[in-house]
């Protein structure tokens, strides 16, 4: 509890920083970002994560997370090969479309189903510090990425630190 607490504090102090330098514009893209790396990072997986609770063995459910994960890589790989190749249609009906989207939906997607199998698996071997700690994390490489991002990289900020936010809590 302490540790989900902590990790939804963090992004709450940080807000009316975020409000300040990024405009509603940027939160938007930001938001839909989410939302779309969230439903694909479902998809990809297949929901097979849920599964890694379900074997008594030990060996059977480390072995199932594994192929999960194989799942999830290659299914993420197929989704950016289907978006170069829809790269024109997508560019026509969306005309602010950049080509980064491409790479990084992919990439959020994977990352955010290999943390629920992460999340599953830690679960399952009862390891409630190791996930509370894990999401503090997450959330201060999330909102200090977003932050320094700015400085460095302006508008794209927001979704990269979220991405080096993930990457960061997945490692």
């Amino acid at each position: 509890v302490t540790g989900t607490m902590l990790a939804q504090f963090l992004p709450l102090l940080i807000t009316p920083i975020l409000t300040r330098i990024y405009s509603p514009e940027y939160f938007g893209l930001f938001g839909n970002f989410i939302a779309i790396t969230a439903i694909i990072g479902s998809i990809i997986s297949l929901r097979l994560e849920m599964a890694i609770l379900l074997p008594k063995s030990g060996k059977i459910a480390r072995f199932l997370a594994s192929q999960i994960v194989k799942l999830i890589i290659s299914n993420s790989i197929i989704l950016l090969i289907l978006g170069i190749i829809l790269l024109p249609i997508i560019k026509e009906n969306i005309p602010q479309f950049e080509l980064s989207w491409l790479i990084l939906i992919p990439l959020m997607s994977m990352l955010t189903a290999l943390y629920q199998v992460l999340t599953y698996t830690l679960n399952r071997e009862k390891e409630y510090f190791i996930l509370a700690r894990n999401r503090v994390v997450q959330s201060f490489f999330i909102c200090s990425a977003q932050l320094g991002f700015f400085y460095i990289l302006g508008s794209s900020g927001l979704i990269l630190g979220q991405i080096f936010g993930s990457l960061v809590s997945v490692i």
